[in-house]
């Protein structure tokens, strides 16, 4: 049995909480999501498989932050467990991807991911996902992670005495709520409003990184993260726009940006070292040298 086919079964289950009509409709929209339609009602549903840290966390975050607070996301409106795993559902929403011919209402969606960041902001410890490790401090997870990041590069010691100068500007940036995949796929514009989806990296974490896939350098990437990704041309706008409404008007817009994405790289690099991704090392080793340059 195939997911889809799983998952019209559970359609089919006295469980399922929303009544169906003749003509329901369920389409593939990813991996593990679908689009299902029944009369007029419209749903975005989502498979959360067991034992996969990620489902664990994208259920928590939805039920105990996103419902509770005045984030940028759609409510999860039921959850059904199955054996393997967990059925989600949010009302579909009707609007589309910046990157989608919305590009431009991107400093909308980094002014109200800004804005989010604000009201979230605490002194809770801060966690990296790459790592997957708590710290007290900003700067405690920032040295940790350069102390792992460069034991894989050839010139690690060289290159760390650069980077943690760079990536200094970091520690002035706060904890919050972070999304941990804030590219333009998972923004999108339902009007008037900015919605974000897939939450399921969100955790308490240095907020600045939200702008990891902002790009005011021009950097070697692949072509799914060029179309994910805020250009160089469109970075001083949306950097603008977010130092504002996350009240970080005293920050260098460039200079933080420049250190995200040296953290961003240096954490690829480490990445494609440990799964044997040759492209993913070539290219952050080539990004990583670019951002120093700079």
């Amino acid at each position: 049995m195939n997911l889809k086919e799983r998952i019209l079964g559970i359609l089919k289950s006295p469980a399922f909480p929303i009544p169906l009509k003749e003509d329901t409709e369920l389409v593939k929209t990813g991996e593990e999501s679908f689009y299902l339609r029944s009369g007029n009602q419209e749903y975005a549903l989502k498979w959360l498989p067991k034992g996969r840290l990620y489902s664990e966390n994208e259920l928590d975050v939805n039920k105990n932050v996103l419902l509770k607070t005045n984030a940028p996301a759609p409510k999860m409106e039921f959850v059904l467990e199955q054996q393997e795993g967990y059925l989600a559902g949010w009302k579909w929403l009707a609007g589309f991807p910046v990157n989608e011919g919305q590009r431009d209402k991107i400093p909308l969606a980094f002014s109200t991911l800004g804005r989010f960041h604000k009201e979230q902001k605490n002194s809770q410890p801060v966690y990296s996902l790459y790592l997957n490790q708590e710290f007290q401090t900003i700067g405690e997870m920032i040295e940790a992670e350069l102390e792992k990041h460069c034991h894989f590069l050839e010139e690690g010691p060289k290159i760390k005495e650069k980077a943690r100068e760079k990536l200094r500007v970091l520690t002035q940036g706060y904890p919050t709520r972070v999304h941990g995949d804030a590219h333009l796929g998972n923004m999108i514009y339902a009007p008037p409003k900015i919605k974000m989806i897939d939450w399921a990296n969100s955790h308490n974490g240095l907020g600045l990184m939200d702008l990891c896939h902002v790009y005011s350098l021009p950097l070697k990437t692949d072509d799914e993260e060029v179309s994910h990704a805020v250009r160089p041309e469109e970075a001083a706008s949306v950097l603008s726009a977010y130092h504002q409404s996350a009240d970080l008007n005293h920050l260098n817009p460039d200079e933080t940006n420049r250190a995200v994405m040296l953290l961003h790289e240096l954490r690829m690099h480490s990445y494609g070292t440990e799964d044997n991704q040759e492209t993913w090392k070539k290219d952050a080793k080539e990004n990583i040298q670019i951002i120093l340059d700079n």
